[in-house]
């Protein structure tokens, strides 16, 4: 299921050690004690670090796909398939709020560390390193996680501080939404930017560049057209850009549509 999971994937996260992390070749990857079980696009683990002694399966809430656990002690990892939640860019963000909304009410109910997240995780693959119990192949709907655990509700969400927030949806989300509402109105990328450094004081903060991509996207946010004269403005110069993009595309064509016809009217060629 691990590598079903990671099949278009052709490099991985992975480390031989806690605290280190590698950008390797996912044959070798998935060799390795510590792996990023999610692809780069989507979301298809939820992963549970339960710092205690887990119980047997049967005597667990929900029972995992996955339980990974030390061999000289009884912590370990709890794997939990889910349906593919996307995760980029161009994702939903209340289906990202959503799933992390769901692990982080997992997390609650099996007494996990909230803190982790899930960059690294213990590799069930790695058999040789760990003690792993495949116990199902079957694929969890959020929904179905949900009626075990309390979520938090949105208007309750909004509420939280910014650090709280974090450990809900993420440290990425919670900057931005926290950020996209002081920052209303502003135009300048360097006081928008400003602002995003003071909400990253995390025990892990984020790096410079994932603050600056999205100091990015709310000064994109904040400058974009309002009113919609400026919007009909804005589309038409969008249709004639359109219109001279095809004019060139059309004569890069014909060149080819030329260079075929006598390539197919050569006899050498028949």
């Amino acid at each position: 299921m691990i590598n079903e999971a990671l099949r278009t994937q052709k490099k991985v996260k992975t480390s031989q050690t806690k605290g280190f992390c590698q950008i390797r070749n996912k044959a070798l990857a998935l060799t390795n004690p510590y792996i990023q079980a999610n692809p780069l696009n989507s979301i298809e683990w939820i992963i549970i670090d339960c710092d205690y002694e887990l119980p047997y399966f049967k005597d667990m809430p929900v029972v995992p796909n996955y339980i990974v656990r030390n061999k000289h002690n009884g912590k370990g990892h709890l794997y939990y398939k889910i349906s593919a939640v996307h995760n980029n860019g161009f994702s939903s963000y209340k289906a990202i709020e959503y799933c992390n909304a769901v692990r982080y009410g997992l997390t609650i109910l099996l007494n996990g560390d909230l803190a982790f997240t899930q960059t690294l995780s213990k590799n069930p693959l790695a058999v040789d390193h760990w003690r792993v119990e495949h116990l199902h192949s079957e694929e969890y709907e959020l929904s179905e996680l949900a009626e075990y655990c309390e979520l938090v509700p949105k208007y309750k969400l909004k509420e939280l501080k910014h650090k709280e927030r974090a450990e809900i949806i993420g440290r990425n989300p919670a900057i931005f939404w926290t950020a996209k509402d002081i920052a209303k109105g502003l135009t300048d990328l360097n006081s928008i930017f400003d602002i995003c450094s003071n909400l990253n004081d995390f025990s892990e903060p984020l790096g410079y560049k994932e603050v600056l991509g999205i100091a990015k996207s709310i000064h994109r946010h904040n400058v974009k057209p309002q009113t919609k004269a400026t919007k009909e403005k804005l589309s038409e110069r969008q249709r004639e850009r359109g219109k001279k993009s095809g004019v060139v595309r059309k004569a890069k064509a014909q060149v080819k549509k030329d260079k075929a016809y006598i390539l197919f009217a050569n006899p050498k060629f028949k």
